[in-house]
């Protein structure tokens, strides 16, 4: 008697844990729709995990994760920086020395951490639909660099939020 009240019990505890797992899944897949979480992985922006509201277009100093463009260090991963440029803004580069809109927002770094030679980009008027996406980190990997120049907004998957 005692070993089928226990069998049931058990039984009850499982269906309603498989019941509350299966409900977690399709509700995380739904809102994968609308959300995403990803882990910065990289020292150039604060903080490691953040939420992405997908589809919400940035706006100038926000945070926001994005594709970058195909290049040789980068594979299959979101870059989360922030939007320092948008369309319209001039960014004007001095040798290594880079300006927007006549403020001073950094160097881009003639080699790598590995010792590959970096190309910097060009700089330029910030065209239509686009981003230049930046941060103050000294090896960012960012629109000072001609692999990643600026960022198309088919490219851009979202706002991001620090969450940790």
């Amino acid at each position: 008697m005692k070993n089928k009240l226990a069998l049931r019990l058990y039984v009850r505890k499982l269906l309603i844990l498989t019941v509350i797992v299966v409900c977690l899944r399709g509700t995380i897949s739904f809102l994968s729709l609308w959300y995403d979480i990803r882990y910065q992985f990289t020292d150039s922006v604060p903080g490691v995990l953040y939420l992405i509201v997908k589809n919400k277009m940035p706006k100038k100093g926000d945070l926001a994760a994005f594709w970058p463009p195909p290049n040789k260090y980068y594979h299959h991963t979101c870059f989360i920086k922030y939007v320092k440029g948008i369309a319209g803004d001039y960014v004007k580069r001095d040798g290594e020395r880079f300006y927007l809109n006549g403020e001073y927002i950094g160097e881009a770094k003639k080699y790598s951490r590995n010792g590959d030679h970096l190309v910097p980009s060009n700089g330029g008027l910030i065209a239509k639909g686009h981003y230049f996406m930046w941060t103050s980190h000294k090896d960012s990997y960012d629109g000072r660099y001609k692999e990643i120049g600026q960022i198309p907004s088919d490219r851009i998957i979202g706002t991001a939020y620090r969450l940790l």
